[in-house]
């Protein structure tokens, strides 16, 4: 797993996931990466909130069942294929 985009625990309530700190573009990664996690959730999922270069996966600390369950969910989503595909632009019309 590249070192950037290990599921990293913030207080008891969420988990990070930082994308782009290798000096590529992050955005079409996190907004991927969000696609992926809101696609398959670990349990006790609250909010996927995506930033610049991460995203933050906010829970119910009384639905996760275990931290590092949630951790080891969020580390395969990362390896997943959904997860490294680059996600579809979006067209606004003025």
């Amino acid at each position: 797993m590249h070192a950037t985009m290990m599921p990293l625990p913030v207080g008891d309530t969420a988990i990070e996931i930082v994308v782009g700190r290798d000096g590529g573009p992050a955005i079409s990664r996190v907004r991927a990466l969000a696609d992926a996690v809101r696609a398959d959730p670990p349990p006790g999922t609250v909010d996927v909130v995506p930033a610049l270069d991460r995203v933050l996966v906010v829970y119910d600390i009384g639905r996760i069942g275990t931290l590092q369950g949630c951790i080891d969910h969020l580390a395969a989503t990362v390896q997943s294929p959904a997860a490294r595909r680059p996600a579809a632009g979006r067209v606004h019309e003025i």
